[in-house]
């Protein structure tokens, strides 16, 4: 059974509401005033802020400097408020990394932006005044939420039941908005504005981007490690193995560890890949074989905290990250968006919404249609203009910002977490590669920046299973991206 402690703790965990009026009920969280808002936060979530020259800065949640390392959250914050312009906390937040919103006072703007991936989530509600939560269901603890009619079709399917995974800005609920990734949000209007891409991305050599990307994982590990000890799982996979290169310089601040989930055997790859992988290194690791019982007062709790969280989850998320780690940072990554995720499905010249709903299997759904067709619409031009690739943009800012933040949200119930590439000029630096060199299943980019880092790491190939070394080297031959739209295409008829 858990305490009357651990329940106070897990009740919305590193959550935050912000509104004009003064609420009750938050007697042990923090409050944090800004303009006309008051910011209630849970005490395990960190807040920030900073005021000079008329001009306020509050930061909710964490950020790391890769050029300096040992700065602080409240240091990145005085230096941001320095800044004369909203636009120019914009642009040179851009070089930082973490899981934080950020809002911006002074005599004409009340502005809020999140991190560059949007896993730091916000929703908001314009009912009398304006409301902001990390999570609906912290929002329907003081204003009444009803059930959307638009999109209801698909918000009431078995299909989102499944997936729990929302479409672009809108939700289930009548009002309530969840901030797009690269938009920011007027706290005057409560209307969101994308604001990037702003310029045309600079096409960078391979070797040079891996020398800038290098740089920057390296330095945000290593300001991850002046304040948390680490949790660093290893897999099978190219992410995994490249957070594993960047931290074998990091002396005694991590913790390696594979989990074991109930579907998985010693033979699956991502136990057998990284056990071989580790004990060539000579690292110490560890196996995590969770319990997966549960109580019933557990789950609601979480579900609570999360409505779309992952039930099959919350026994690690809660025996495991919980009970036995909710002091470290679990280490995460958010690269996929970089890896040309649907380029052997499309064309990024012919896209349609009817296209994007079948590449993210919402085919059935005319309100997932239309608002990926309207997304299309509103940014197409602004994107080829700018020289971004828009399958790269929507796995961007629909996968990394809706499917995977809403799992970050979920985690964060029990432990915190954060990716290295949750940074914009990353990102940025990412995309500026040629894509041939970005490969899904064949990452020439990731390839070189393991190399830049660690090589010995690569001692054990990378997803060495076969169905894994097949589709490589249809890749190669060129022969899969035609299987995958001629795929795509049987599917439409």
């Amino acid at each position: 059974m858990m305490t009357e402690e651990e329940k106070n703790e897990l009740l919305f965990n590193r959550q935050f509401i912000i509104t004009s009026s003064e609420l009750n009920g938050f007697n042990e969280w923090n409050t944090t005033n800004i303009g006309n808002l008051f910011v209630y936060s849970h005490p395990n979530l960190e807040v920030a802020i900073s005021s000079i020259y008329g001009k306020s800065v509050v930061l909710i949640g964490f950020i790391f400097d890769s050029k300096n390392p040992t700065f602080g959250n409240q240091q990145i914050v005085d230096i941001l408020v320095e800044n004369e312009t909203f636009e120019a906390v914009l642009e040179n937040s851009a070089k930082y990394a973490g899981r934080f919103l950020i809002i911006y006072c002074d005599d004409r703007n009340f502005k809020l932006f999140h991190d560059a991936a949007g896993q730091r989530e916000v929703f908001y509600l314009k009912k009398g005044s304006l409301w902001l939560a990390s999570q609906p269901s912290l929002l329907s603890e003081y204003v009444e939420l009803q059930k959307c009619v638009e999109g209801a079709e698909f918000y009431n399917s078995e299909k989102f039941q499944l997936r729990k995974e929302r479409i672009l800005d809108t939700t289930q609920y009548f009002g309530v908005k969840h901030l797009s990734v690269n938009h920011y949000l007027d706290l005057h209007r409560g209307e969101s504005t994308r604001y990037y891409p702003g310029k045309k991305v600079t096409k960078l050599p391979l070797e040079e981007a891996v020398k800038l990307s290098s740089k920057y994982i390296k330095g945000f590990l290593e300001a991850a490690s002046y304040r948390y000890k680490l949790m660093i799982a290893v897999t099978g996979g190219w992410d995994s193995r490249m957070m594993l290169a960047a931290s074998m310089h990091i002396p005694d601040s991590h913790h390696y560890f594979i989990f074991k989930h109930k579907h998985l055997k010693d033979t699956d790859q991502d136990i057998k890949t990284p056990k071989k992988l580790l004990e060539i290194l000579g690292v110490d690791y560890y196996v995590i074989e969770y319990d997966a019982e549960l109580e019933d007062d557990v789950k609601a709790l979480m579900t609570k905290n999360v409505e779309l969280s992952n039930p099959v989850l919350y026994p690690a998320f809660y025996n495991e990250f919980f009970k036995k780690y909710k002091d470290r940072l679990n280490v995460t990554c958010v690269s996929e968006a970089a890896r040309n995720y649907f380029h052997y499905q499309a064309n990024q010249n012919n896209v349609s919404g009817a296209i994007l709903a079948r590449l993210n299997k919402f085919e059935e759904f005319d309100f997932v249609k239309d608002q990926y067709q309207k997304w299309i619409d509103n940014n197409a031009v602004s994107f080829k203009n700018n020289g971004y690739n828009i399958l790269d943009m929507f796995y961007w800012e629909e996968k990394m910002g809706n499917w995977f933040a809403n799992g970050r949200s979920a985690m964060g119930s029990a432990i915190e977490d954060f990716s290295p590439f949750n940074c914009r000029e990353l990102m940025t630096i990412f995309l500026s590669v040629d894509e041939k060199y970005r490969d899904r299943y064949n990452p020439v980019l990731h390839r070189k920046i393991i190399e830049k880092l660690s090589i010995d790491v690569l001692a054990v190939p990378v997803n060495g299973s076969l169905k894994y070394i097949l589709i490589k080297w249809l890749v190669i031959f060129r022969i899969y991206p035609i299987y995958k739209k001629i795929q795509l295409l049987l599917k439409a008829n």
